[in-house]
This record gives structure tokens, sequence and C-alpha cells, in this order.
């Protein structure tokens, strides 16, 4: 039982504490003393848990950044050293016959930009009177074609 002393006067007290309540407050208080201190100890035993919980997290989530990285590095590393390889081809066959590349890398180009359109081209070059037929129904059924090998 805890005794709340309202007013102390140098004359008289307000509340009386009894011999046997002081050693009730004493243990009161001491039990609340000893609470207190486990809470504390309880609070920071899960405050450490869920720092090592979020560290762990973070640690986890860095190495996976990581490793995609550097996957994502081979990766580039890769494909840029394919296209160096692809050009020396392409550039060796041009010191050889340097018309001849070009004029077949354009057709390649156009190929590739071109090949995907429902638009017919007709060279004007054919000469007068010249009538193409053009099987419309069967443009639009046509398929995509493969794409040129280098």
């Amino acid at each position: 039982m805890l005794l709340h002393v309202s007013r102390v006067d140098n004359d008289s007290v307000a509340g009386t504490i009894r011999r046997g309540e002081r050693h009730v407050i004493k243990h009161a208080l001491h039990h609340r003393l000893q609470a207190a201190r486990a809470d504390k100890e309880r609070l920071q035993n899960e405050a450490r848990g869920y720092s090592n919980k979020v560290i762990q997290e973070a640690k986890g989530d860095a190495e996976r950044i990581l490793q995609g990285a550097q996957g994502y590095r081979g990766q580039v590393i890769a494909e840029s050293k394919g296209e160096a390889d692809r050009f020396l081809k392409v550039y060796d066959q041009y010191k050889l016959a340097p018309d001849v590349t070009r004029k077949r890398m354009f057709i390649e180009t156009m190929q590739r930009v071109l090949g995907d359109t429902d638009k017919v081209i007709i060279d004007q070059k054919a000469g007068p009177g010249v009538v193409p037929y053009l099987p419309l129904p069967e443009f639009s059924k046509r398929t995509p074609s493969p794409e040129p090998q280098q």
C-alpha cells in the first residue's frame, strides 16, 4: 500500500507512515525498480535484435544489388566484345571490297528498318509503261523476314 503525503510542514505531517507501512512501501518501490530495470533490459535487447535484423537485411540487399551489378557488368562487357568482333569482321570485308560492303550494309539496314512495314516501294527506274502487279492481300499476310546474319 502506497501512502501519498500531500503536504509536509515543520509542525505536522498530513499523513503518518507507520513502521509496517514503511516496509510495504520499500518493498513496492523495490519491486517497481526491479520491474523498470527488467523493462529497460528487455527493451534494449529488443532494440539490439531489431538492429541486427535490419542490418542483416540491408547487408543481404546490398549483396543482391552488388551481384546484379556485377552480372550486368559482365553482360555489357560480353556484348561490347561481340559488337567489336562483328565490327572488325565487317571492317576486314570492307577493306577487301569497300563498295560491295557499303551496299550490303545499306541493304541490311533497310531490311531492318523497313522489314516490318506494310509499305510497298516501287522503283521508278523500272521504266515507263511497267505496271507492277501487287497482290495486296498477300502483303498483309506475310511474315517478317528473318534478320540477316552478320
